[in-house]
């Protein structure tokens, strides 16, 4: 090659190195925040069996179901460069996180309906009629 073609084929090749570069890197931080994600969301699966356990007699089933998860094998999604997917799962370990503190909270709470095994009621409206189902918890 011979002349300014020379520059734009090298100019190619390194704007070409330099995406595969970026989607490892970002792929690499993808995987490192999906591993501590994981590592959160036992950690809380855990004090979640534990409190439950407090409230119910099947303490050892819960804690070493809580225990007994593997660590996750992410080499074939680090293989597939497939960050979108990879951003996907981090958005659903989140939301889990998410719901597992809150049944946390709920089972702190001894005023929630929920935890204390009080009933609740549910109301609604049916055609200028008000239903009212109340049903133990």
């Amino acid at each position: 090659m011979l002349g300014p073609v020379r520059f734009t084929h090298i100019e190619n090749c390194a704007r070409e190195v330099c995406k595969v570069f970026k989607v490892e890197d970002e792929m690499q931080d993808c995987v490192s925040m999906l591993q501590s994600l994981d590592d959160i969301l036992a950690d809380l699966r855990g004090e979640l069996a534990s409190l439950k356990g407090k409230s119910s007699p099947q303490t050892r089933d819960s804690r070493s179901e809580a225990r007994s998860h593997p660590t996750k094998d992410y080499s074939i999604l680090r293989k597939s460069m497939d960050v979108a997917k990879a951003r996907r799962q981090i958005s659903a370990r989140e939301k889990a996180i998410e719901s597992v503190k809150k049944l946390i909270n709920q089972q702190r709470e001894p005023s929630s309906p929920h935890a204390s095994g009080q009933s609740f009621m549910v109301s609604s409206r049916r055609q200028n009629s008000l239903l009212i189902h109340v049903w133990p918890v």
